[in-house]
């Protein structure tokens, strides 16, 4: 039964139901799209779904501090390590690493004489973090357990990371603090160096989809809960006007300090993710 289930999965692995690399941030604008084919080791599966368990538990402990309510799948970390470079002395940074599905991805890519972090917020996380890649860490690879936002070593300069890394789904935090988080990004990274970040795929839509949602609920309110009605109207106003506000600042964010180098949707995860990878500006002329 097993092993039915495992050949299942990489089946559909292999039919290419893995990522789609678009050429722009709309997926209307995208001029081709090439598909992506990978499949996972068994052991990676293993690894995943108690990665998965990991991220359940820790919500349940401390949801406010637990962005994501499941791990990245192995088809997720698998996009987002081929942008560490293999062969370069680069130094990268992981925000948001919980237990590890693509820190592991990272150190087995990284080249010799690169130097790697991973800052993680929940206790619980990077403590699963640490028992599971605790032995990696040596002069070139360290974790710490710490706020990204109030994060800043000693040993750190602005503009030190040629890559970073956010695993953290943007779109499922508060306004400020996305804004605090994106603002330690543009800092942290050199001119010209690369920022990889994932949303939940449908964001860009979830304002449609909630306006659609929330007239067929007001219908049904008003007809069956009307003491509820004021606070369902306001609850559901406000989720819109959020991912509205969200998609607005990471628009804006980006087109300041950013140039885009591609946009990747990868459909098997739960849920899917748009992965982001932008370039910093590095020069007068780019900025104006």
């Amino acid at each position: 039964m097993k092993s039915s289930i495992r050949n299942y999965v990489l089946c559909l692995g292999s039919m290419g139901m893995i990522g789609l690399n678009l050429h722009g941030m709309e997926m209307e604008q995208a001029q081709y799209a090439q598909r992506y084919f990978y499949v996972p080791s068994a052991q990676e599966l293993k690894e995943y779904s108690l990665d998965c368990w990991q991220i359940l538990k820790a919500v349940f402990r401390d949801q406010k501090h637990t962005a994501a309510f499941t791990a990245s799948s192995p088809w997720l970390t698998e996009q987002i390590a081929s942008y560490v470079p293999e062969n370069k002395p680069v130094r990268i940074l992981e925000v948001g690493p919980g237990p590890g599905p693509v820190t592991s991805k990272i150190i087995e890519r990284m080249g010799e004489g690169a130097q790697f972090e991973a800052v993680e917020f929940n206790k619980d996380l990077f403590n699963q973090l640490k028992a599971k890649l605790g032995d990696k860490e040596n002069d070139r690879v360290h974790f710490y357990n710490a706020d990204i936002k109030d994060w800043n070593p000693e040993h750190k300069t602005e503009q030190h990371y040629d890559l970073i890394i956010s695993t953290i789904p943007v779109t499922q935090l508060p306004l400020e603090t996305m804004q605090a988080i994106l603002e330690k990004y543009k800092t942290m990274l050199k001119p010209g160096g690369t920022l990889v970040y994932i949303t939940l795929c449908g964001a860009r839509t979830l304002t449609g989809l909630v306006k659609t949602m929330k007239s067929t609920l007001v219908q049904f309110i008003d007809s069956y809960v009307w003491p509820l009605n004021r606070q369902m109207r306001t609850d559901l106003a406000n989720d819109c006007a959020h991912y509205k506000q969200i998609v607005q600042l990471l628009g804006q964010w980006s087109g300041n300090h950013f140039k885009k180098i591609e946009t990747k949707i990868v459909l098997l995860n739960m849920p899917p993710n748009y992965i982001m990878a932008l370039r910093m500006k590095d020069s007068k002329e780019e900025l104006d």
